[in-house]
C-alpha cells in the first residue's frame, strides 16, 4: 500500500507550511492537501472519496483544538461517511494539547490510528510510515 495523498487539518498556517515541507522530503510523490478550516476538509472528503476517488490511499493529520469546528467535531462528520470512503483514510490526531483526556479519547476512537504530539518531524513521519508497513518511495 502506498500513500497517494496526505491531508493536513490545522488552524495554524505555520504548522501547515512546515509539515508540508517535512512530508515532501519523505513522500515527494504524494499530494499534500492542507486545510485551515475543518469544514472545508470534510467537504473535500465528501467530494473526493464518495464521488470521485474512493480508493485513494490517504493519511490525514488532524488537530484537536481549532476554532469553529474542533477535531472531535470533524470526526463526527467523518464517521457519518460511508465505509467505502473511510476505508482508505488513516487518521492521526496531531496536537499540542497537553490534556491527557484528549489522548485517551483519541485512543478510544476507532477512526484514529494514533495520537501524536506536535510538532511533526521527519522521525515521527518515518516511524508512522514504517508502522503502516509502507516503504518510502
Amino acid at each position: 500500500m502506498s500513500i497517494h495523498r496526505i491531508i493536513l487539518i490545522d488552524d495554524d498556517e505555520g504548522f501547515l507550511l512546515v509539515s508540508k515541507i517535512i512530508i515532501r522530503r519523505l513522500l515527494p510523490e504524494a499530494t499534500v492537501v492542507p486545510f485551515s478550516q475543518p469544514r472545508l476538509a470534510l467537504d473535500f472528503l465528501i467530494n473526493e472519496f464518495i464521488i470521485t476517488n474512493p480508493n485513494e490511499k490517504t493519511i490525514l493529520f488532524l488537530d484537536v483544538n481549532m476554532p469553529g469546528m474542533s477535531g472531535w467535531d470533524f470526526l463526527r462528520g467523518f464517521d457519518a461517511l460511508p465505509d467505502t470512503a473511510k476505508q482508505s483514510i488513516r487518521i492521526y490526531m496531531l496536537s499540542s494539547s497537553i490534556d491527557s483526556r484528549d489522548e485517551d479519547r483519541a485512543k478510544d476512537n476507532p477512526s484514529i490510528v494514533e495520537f501524536i504530539s506536535k510538532p511533526l518531524s521527519l522521525e515521527k513521519l518515518d516511524a508512522l510510515l514504517q508502522n503502516l508497513n509502507m516503504m518510502r518511495p
